[in-house]
């Protein structure tokens, strides 16, 4: 199982909001990302930003997991922003970026990053058994519950395997050499897409 998968249900029961009502978090967070998706995102981005890590230090969740944990998503959001900004002709072989595009991706950098904060938050602060349950009390179809909590628990099958799976190729010396890492990536992205 990744540390990062792990991590995030791990910090989830100890945090020190666990017990508190789901919907209070939902309502908190889904504000949080309404706004952000509402709001123009200066000055609200920074401010919401602000909002959520003062929940995630009064939540009793550590800022070294909250910066840990949205790596992954800041480099998508950045590569997302950048693909925005960027414009190539290859007709005329130029590349290009404007005042505009630049601002608008900006703005979704922004809108993106804060929304994003703020689920991984409340997924640090809610066991995902704790939210099921909720959402079965909320009424949604007990095969839909199910459905969700099969999918949770696929993603650490997946994980897993992935990593069992890079252990074996590094313990066979598969990523020594630039060749061999290349070989042994493309074997583990076939292998882990094979199995999902």
């Amino acid at each position: 199982m990744s540390a990062g998968t792990a991590a995030i249900d791990s910090v989830a029961w100890r945090s020190t909001w666990r017990r508190r009502s789901v919907a209070e978090k939902v309502i908190l967070f889904g504000g949080i990302v309404g706004c952000a998706v509402v709001l123009p995102p200066i000055p609200a981005a920074p401010l919401l930003i602000v909002v959520t890590l003062i929940a995630a230090r009064r939540a009793g969740v550590p800022f070294a997991h909250v910066f840990r944990t949205v790596r992954g998503p800041a480099t998508f959001i950045a590569i997302a922003a950048l693909s925005t900004a960027v414009s190539i002709d290859f007709g005329a072989r130029t590349v290009s970026m404007t005042a505009e595009t630049a601002s608008g991706a900006a703005e979704l950098a922004l809108r993106a990053m804060t929304a994003s904060l703020a689920m991984l938050v409340f997924a640090s602060t809610t066991p995902m058994t704790t939210l099921t349950t909720a959402l079965r009390r909320a009424g949604l179809p007990a095969a839909c519950v199910d459905v969700i909590g099969i999918m949770y628990r696929m993603v650490f099958v997946l994980v897993e395997s992935l990593a069992t799976i890079r252990q074996a190729q590094v313990a066979r010396l598969g990523y020594v050499g630039f060749r061999r890492s290349l070989n042994s990536a493309g074997l583990l992205t076939a292998a882990v897409l094979v199995r999902s």
